[in-house]
């Protein structure tokens, strides 16, 4: 599995690699049911990359994501994972409901 991955892109742990591949097979799965709805994509996507390191992400109006406190202090909170077809939308989401507010700053290596 990991031999598929560009080595240009960077290093990640094998774990959030895991994750993100198990992602893209539920989203490959033959019947159309069985797969996340994009609401349940964009959060797990959001999760995935919170947990990157904090240098490889940063908050909207945060600048380059060094770590800073106030980098820390307006990170978007930590969403949960995929949960499956039963998981219902909340109104606790700031916006639209694919619109999470989280910019990633990707750096050219």
């Amino acid at each position: 599995m990991f031999s598929i991955i560009d080595q240009s892109m960077g290093a990640y742990s094998s774990e959030i690699i895991k994750k993100f591949m198990a992602l893209a097979l539920k989203c490959c799965l033959d019947d159309p049911k069985e797969r996340p709805t994009m609401l349940e994509v964009v959060r797990e996507l959001e999760n995935l990359c919170s947990q990157l390191p904090e240098t490889e992400m940063s908050a909207p109006g945060t600048g380059t994501g060094t770590g800073s406190e106030s980098d820390a202090s307006n990170a978007s909170p930590s969403l949960p994972l995929y949960s499956g077809r039963n998981s219902q939308p909340t109104n606790e989401i700031y916006g639209s409901e694919l619109v999470s507010g989280v910019i990633p700053t990707i750096r050219p290596r």
